[in-house]
Order: structure tokens, then sequence, then C-alpha cells
């Protein structure tokens, strides 16, 4: 079993996203977690510690988000 967890920078910045979006990328992350093989949809880090990826949920465009 697998699990996660989203550093304290990552978390400030998902509580700031409305509520809808949220629950998008929580209930992705979970997909992921939840599957035989969660590393399958994961990128390795560039200069990353062993057990760190990053998972791409969306193109920010087709979450509405604007920087």
């Amino acid at each position: 079993m697998y699990s996660y967890f989203f550093k304290a920078k990552a978390l400030k910045e998902l509580i700031k996203l409305p509520k809808d979006i949220q629950k998008r990328i929580v209930d992705k992350v979970d997909f992921f977690v939840d599957s035989n093989k969660p590393l399958f949809f994961a990128e390795n880090l560039v200069n990353y510690e062993i057990g760190q990826y990053r998972f791409r949920i969306e193109p920010i465009s087709k979450l509405g988000i604007s920087y």
C-alpha cells in the first residue's frame, strides 16, 4: 500500500485554490495511490532524493487557474 503527503508549501498552495479544484487534485492523487502501479503515472524529479516523484494532474489551463 502506498501513501502520500503534501509538503507545507504545496498544502498552502492547495488550500488557496477553489474547493472544486482542490477536490479534483486530491481525487486524482488518491486514484494514483490506489492503483496497483502508481509510479507508472509519475516522473522523476531533477536533482531528486530517492522516493520523490512528480505527478501531473492536469494542465493548469484545464483547471481554470491563471497566474
